[in-house]
Formats: C-alpha cells, sequence, structure tokens
C-alpha cells in the first residue's frame, strides 16, 4: 500500500498537500511549515507506516517511521496547524488553511492500513 502526499500549498506556517492511496485520491493533508521552529514538517522522502496505539486518541493511529531525528509522528485528527505538533493531519481543505471531518478520514486510514497488515501488505509513505 502506497499513501502519497503531494504538498501543493506551501504557506509561512501551513502546508496542505493532496493524499493519494494506491494512486486514488483520498484527502487532503495539512502539516506545520518547515520554517516552524519547535515542531516543523517532516522531510520529503519515503518512510515506512505501521499502526501502534495512542493513549493521546485513545485508538490505534498511523505513525511514521525512520523520520530522522523524530520519533511519534502520525497522521492524526486535527483540523488547524495549532492541532499538530509536526504530525499529518487528515480531510478536506474546503476552508483555507484548514482540513474538515478529519475523523472521517483518519479511521478511514487506519482500516485501510487494518487490511494491507492483514495481508502482511507493507505500507509506505511518499512525501514530495
Amino acid at each position: 500500500m502506497v499513501i502519497k502526499i503531494e504538498r501543493r500549498y506551501v504557506k509561512s506556517d501551513y502546508i496542505i498537500g493532496i493524499v493519494s492511496v494506491d494512486g486514488k485520491r483520498f484527502s487532503n493533508s495539512l502539516e506545520p511549515s518547515a520554517s516552524r521552529f519547535l515542531h516543523p514538517c517532516i522531510p520529503a522522502g519515503v518512510y515506512k507506516v505501521a499502526l501502534y496505539p495512542s493513549l493521546k486518541f485513545k485508538g490505534y493511529r498511523p505513525y511514521v517511521l525512520g523520520v530522522p531525528g523524530r520519533v511519534g509522528i502520525m497522521f492524526h485528527e486535527g483540523n488547524e496547524v495549532k492541532d499538530t505538533l509536526g504530525c499529518i493531519l487528515l480531510g478536506e481543505n474546503s476552508v483555507k488553511g484548514k482540513v474538515l471531518n478529519s475523523r472521517h478520514y483518519v479511521r478511514l486510514l487506519v482500516d485501510m492500513i487494518r487490511i494491507a497488515d492483514s495481508s502482511a501488505e507493507e505500507v509506505k509513505l511518499i512525501i514530495i
């Protein structure tokens, strides 16, 4: 399974991207900008993704593994850049600088990763 984020709208404090799964459009993404001092976006590249339990979100979330110098980076719910500490938010970018219906898209992605895991399929994230 391949999750791809194409970073499209790079602003001074946030980045909006287009997310596809196995080549099909899935949602938008919201990340902090690269210039955000404490919690910037992760570098473009290829990463493994695996489901791990999250105490904060009370359930499994897709974690991005192998991010240089970082741990705990995941896809999770949120609507604004203030809701992320360097993680990736999923949703619909129908309001400038935000994503909506985030819980829905995170649940869908978790379900898709569970299906991939059940057939021992590797889950990969590509950020461009």
